[in-house]
């Protein structure tokens, strides 16, 4: 039987797909088979659904409690649909894909957890006793505020609760890679890096969001010794993955185009109709410019700024914001103002090295050019 050891990032990426179905991260032991079968053969999948609601509009209107936040308009599904901004028949594909695969449906599902703050996690064991941790990327207002304050801090209360996770139950296995996507990559390379434990064999991130300067600032020491088991896995034209500081290595995966830009952060768009991962290329050159400048922009702001902007511009994916909508407009505004700047000074500086006049090198006398038109010279 395969090993945790021998799994491909095809089915890392599987699993850390099915984090976001009610069902998975299960307390009591259960294969991953049996919890495919339930999924798909039982009924279990629309636990996950959306609950459906009489009118679109009354959801989102600004006259009920419902707030349209910047979540919603980016593409998160309405009523009736299901997580990850994917369709039912999306989910129905993925499952069987991985109802095929005798390796991860052997694989048992240990210590799953979901927490009130949207934090889940669950182990995928071998019969080694190797093990794939997975975590969930973002569910909640309050792991929206923690992504935020992932750009200021050098740990995020999220970020500790992983590693905690990872340390209660690390004891019990052998060789461990952590995985997810999303907020979960993010996670599954903190607690890589920040553990510095020699039980991680590897970690891959799908789509995972970089760190704050804080960050890599605290973990210098643990980044120059670890990054070297990371490998972010990023669909071409993602817009979280480029966002912040990043560590280890990343590759690019073609992608079919998408008709939401939304959806280019979706996870199975990585997978090919067999379930393998599509082939690698190179960065989109949007989400490249993207990514320099959100490093650009947190470089050049105090740390007082830097906690209202990121904290005001989360609260725009939030339901329940702590943050009132003057700080959500001034953030922006900031920002904007910001990237602006960098972007005019990039432009300028730009511009400058392409006018600097080329050194030019000392001009030959008359007989060494006389010479140099002459088969073999002197």
């Amino acid at each position: 039987m395969t090993s945790v050891k021998d799994l491909d990032e095809a089915q890392l990426l599987m699993l850390s797909t099915i984090a976001y179905l009610e069902g998975v991260a299960v307390e009591k032991d259960a294969t991953v088979g049996e919890v495919v079968k339930y999924l798909l053969h039982k009924g279990g999948l629309a636990d996950s659904q959306i609950p459906e609601k009489k009118s679109k509009l009354s959801e989102y209107s600004c006259n009920t409690t419902k707030r349209l936040t910047l979540g919603k308009i980016l593409g998160q599904r309405s009523q009736g649909e299901y997580p990850c901004n994917m369709t039912k028949k999306e989910w129905v594909n993925l499952l069987k894909l991985i109802e095929k695969d005798k390796t991860l449906t052997n694989l048992k599902i240990k210590h799953g957890i979901t927490e009130a703050t949207g934090f889940r996690a669950f182990w995928c064991v071998d019969e080694n006793n190797n093990a794939v941790l997975v975590y969930r990327g973002t569910a909640s207002d309050f792991q929206w505020h923690d992504n935020g304050q992932g750009g200021y801090l050098p740990d995020t209360e999220q970020q500790s609760r992983a590693l905690e996770y990872f340390e209660e139950h690390a004891g019990e296995y052998n060789y461990v890679i952590p995985t997810g996507h999303s907020k979960g990559g993010n996670l599954a390379m903190h607690t890589t890096i920040a553990s510095d434990s020699e039980k991680i064999g590897r970690c891959v991130s799908f789509d995972g969001q970089g760190f704050s300067l804080e960050f890599t600032k605290e973990y210098e020491d643990n980044i120059e010794k670890n990054q070297g088991k990371i490998l972010s896995v990023c669909a071409k034209n993602d817009f979280v993955n480029c966002l912040l500081s990043p560590v280890g290595k990343k590759i690019y995966i073609e992608t079919e185009k998408q008709e939401q830009y939304i959806n280019n952060h979706c996870p199975h768009i990585m997978l090919d109709k067999r379930g393998h991962l599509r082939e690698i290329t190179e960065q989109d050159e949007l989400t490249e410019r993207l990514g320099a400048y959100s490093v650009s922009l947190l470089s050049a702001m105090s740390a007082e700024n830097k906690v209202f902007a990121m904290d005001g511009i989360m609260a725009f994916f939030e339901e329940n914001p702590e943050e009132s909508k003057l700080q959500q407009l001034l953030a922006t505004k900031m920002i904007i103002n910001k990237f602006a700047e960098i972007a005019v000074t990039n432009a300028v500086k730009e511009r400058l090295d392409n006018s600097s006049p080329k050194k030019r090198s000392p001009e030959k006398t008359e007989n060494e050019t006389k010479d140099d038109q002459e088969p073999g010279g002197r």
